[in-house]
């Protein structure tokens, strides 16, 4: 598996015949689960320290942030499928939506090490931010998240990271539909340099 790291182009032609799909679906799963951890551990310092009258709110607030953390990475392997099978109709393709779905799966790889390193970073942000003590606090704790130099560095990370998911995309899409490495890095590097920017604007200026 650590080869789609190493030499995308080897590992996605050696699985044309054999994808593995259930292999491919559980790297999407693993992170789904280190998300859902680093999820926890956020909302959990966020609410441990508000007052018993909005704790309820506090715990559904847990429930729902664990539970997207569970579903958002399946939800962005369909989407970036889907957006990869559309753009690479204008080069006349061929290969099905299954095969690129499973392909597109294995280029999560690089997610699990981003999600791992989120985590340790995640410790040492809660350990210097305030705990938010009342509900308006909590957006004030954000905040604080936000602004730590530390968090930062985790997102710009995770561009570093989504680049690295880029190029092996670009392979997978290349195997999985039949296109020239120039098709494929044009169907890939549309939806992952849109993606890169939102995390720009949205967390960095």
């Amino acid at each position: 598996m650590l080869s789609v790291l190493t030499n995308p182009d080897g590992f996605f032609a050696s699985r044309v015949e054999d994808p593995q799909p259930l292999r491919a679906a559980a790297v999407v799963l693993v992170v789904a689960l280190i998300g859902a951890i680093s999820g926890y551990l956020t909302i959990q310092r966020m609410v441990s320290g508000l007052p018993s009258d909005v704790a309820f709110a506090g715990t559904i607030a847990l429930v729902f942030g664990v539970g997207g953390s569970l579903i958002g990475p399946f939800f962005i392997w369909g989407l970036y499928t889907a957006v990869f099978y559309v753009l690479s109709l204008v080069f006349d393709p061929e290969g099905s939506f299954k095969q690129l779905a499973v392909f597109t799966a294995w280029g999560f790889v690089p997610s699990i090490i981003n999600g791992l390193i989120g985590v340790v970073i995640l410790f040492m942000v809660l350990g210097q931010v305030q705990l938010p003590t009342t509900a308006q606090g909590a957006a004030q704790f954000q905040a604080q998240l936000q602004q730590n130099s530390l968090y930062q560095l985790s997102i710009l990370l995770g561009i570093v990271f989504s680049l690295w998911r880029g190029f092996i995309w670009t392979f997978a899409v290349k195997h999985a539909r039949s296109l020239s490495l120039r098709e494929s890095a044009i169907v890939v590097g549309i939806p992952v340099g849109l993606g890169i920017l939102f995390t720009v604007v949205s967390n960095l200026l």
